[in-house]
């Protein structure tokens, strides 16, 4: 991600799942699963009857619709290993060099995904979100467990 001139100015981190993190699988026989997560940009979802709005929030609309952003670091990874090397998927940007680096991954570009419930009590206030991951996929919106 050190191509980038647009993550600089963002909230971000890269998040590790999958069977090699977790030591599940073999190490020599399996990829590398990891998330580029966009932490100051939110998919939320909560109660039909009184969504949280943006404003209500304090946030704002980001300049940029999920699929640039995904664009974007396909894009840095193919500064750093090379347009042949890398492959968009539906979900993840598959990432298969096989010279002496014998690099295998898949990496999944993502935003933060908060859940709200009702508004507590008289104060019109809401409990904290649950949060996870969510991405936008050909189906729609996936989300994640919270991470």
């Amino acid at each position: 991600m050190r191509h980038s001139g647009f993550l600089p100015g963002r909230q971000w981190r890269v998040v590790k799942q999958g069977s090699y993190h977790n030591n599940t699988n073999v190490r020599n026989g399996s990829d590398m699963d990891l998330g580029v997560c966009l932490t100051d940009a939110f998919f939320t979802d909560g109660p039909r009857y009184d969504f949280p709005g943006l404003k209500e929030l304090g946030r704002e609309p980001v300049p940029f619709r999920f699929d640039q952003y995904k664009s974007h670091i396909a894009w840095c990874l193919e500064q750093e290993f090379g347009r042949n090397a890398v492959r968009m998927g539906e979900k993840a940007i598959h990432i298969h060099k096989d010279d002496q680096d014998k690099i295998h991954a898949d990496v999944v570009p993502a935003f933060t995904f908060q859940i709200y419930g009702p508004r507590l009590g008289l104060g019109n206030a809401r409990g904290a979100p649950l949060n996870g991951i969510a991405l936008i996929t050909e189906e729609g919106l996936s989300t994640g467990v919270e991470y």
